[in-house]
């Protein structure tokens, strides 16, 4: 995976690890076992893992933004660290879900704003993150509500 990202576009590659399915695939369904309540143990060892695997990537692309630019930052390892704290526990709903739109957009808001004081980016790699962030929400709402109707038609039949 870490040979595919570096052949992408420079301002791309963060983006793609966060958000892509090809690059979030395996771990994403090893962690959906983990939250089916079958094991809270691979729950927790699998996010721990998937953030320790994740910190050297994202923390030489963080320095290659720095390097040309993109970014402004003193501490690209502490804010790859954040990043995925963030990554991981909002895919996780750590937190719990976003209940209705106005609570999501509050969140997308606090990273927007937490990021750019961060890294200081181009308010259109921040709009590109708003933008998958809300993709984001809007499928894990979907994913709720269907996941809402299937037990509540389960329980009428």
């Amino acid at each position: 995976m870490r040979n595919h990202i570096m052949e992408l576009p420079a301002e791309d590659r963060l983006m793609y690890l966060c958000f892509t399915d090809t690059a979030n695939s395996f771990s994403s369904q090893l962690l959906q076992y983990g939250r089916s309540g079958d094991s809270s143990i691979v729950t927790y060892k699998l996010r721990e893992q998937r953030m320790k695997m994740s910190v050297s990537l994202v923390t030489e692309i963080i320095k290659q933004y720095i390097d040309s630019g993109f970014y402004t930052c003193d501490y690209p390892e502490e804010i790859a660290e954040i990043l995925l704290m963030l990554a991981v526990s909002t895919s996780d709903e750590i937190f719990g879900p976003a209940t209705n739109e106005d609570k999501w957009k509050r969140r997308i808001d606090a990273m927007i704003t937490l990021w750019r004081n961060c890294v200081h980016p181009p308010e259109s790699h921040l709009d590109e993150l708003r933008d998958n962030l809300t993709c984001f929400y809007e499928d894990s709402m979907t994913r709720s509500n269907s996941c809402n109707y299937d037990s509540h038609k389960e329980n009428i039949t």
